[in-house]
């Protein structure tokens, strides 16, 4: 086999192998999207129905706790990123949140101004 021909064959292989990595994989998003700028609204005190509007519904809710909302958001962006996994614990007691827990690296932020 030619230079020329071995060149012509390893610059083929090396193209197929590159374009198998290159195929899109759309993000994969699961759950409640929990933005830094909800977190930032949501407040103790809020009512459960100003949580849904905010939030959205809860991703679960335990049958043998009503008082006990929990939202899930998992976010896959491709080959190559992390998974991104975010729980969000609200406690309610009459209707209205007396605690929110944050798993570790659900953050709160202040909103961009113009921005809802």
């Amino acid at each position: 086999m030619s230079f020329r021909n071995r060149l012509l064959l390893l610059g083929s292989c090396a193209i197929g192998l590159v374009g198998c990595s290159l195929v899109y994989i759309a993000p994969m998003h699961q759950g409640n999207y929990l933005s830094p700028a909800m977190m930032h609204e949501l407040k103790v005190g809020m009512t459960q129905s100003q949580v849904t509007y905010l939030l959205g519904p809860p991703a679960l809710k335990n049958p043998f706790s009503a008082h006990r909302w929990v939202y899930i958001y998992y976010r896959k962006a491709g080959h190559f990123s992390s998974a991104r996994l975010r729980h969000l614990w609200i406690v309610f007691h009459q209707g209205r949140v007396v605690r929110i827990q944050r798993r570790p690296g659900l953050q709160t932020a202040k909103p961009k101004p113009g921005s809802h």
